[in-house]
């Protein structure tokens, strides 16, 4: 017996908030933001990711007092 084939994904849903919408590419425009998926994806990679800890964080748990 073939495996069923997976559904189609769902056409992503219309702004809820046309005026937060129109505010974002506004936004996106005047800071020139990259349309490119190719942009985005290699942003996304940059931000995500792993970098080496520069020190261990201290093992005490308890916080500093001010003073």
């Amino acid at each position: 017996m073939a495996p069923k084939p997976k559904p189609l994904p769902k056409p992503p849903a219309k702004a809820d908030d046309p005026e937060q919408s129109k505010r974002f590419i506004e936004m996106a425009r005047e800071i020139e933001a990259s349309e490119d998926p190719k942009e985005a994806d290699r942003a996304f990679r940059e931000v995500t990711r792993s970098r080496p800890q520069k020190s261990p964080l201290p093992k005490s748990g308890g916080e500093r007092s001010r003073g």
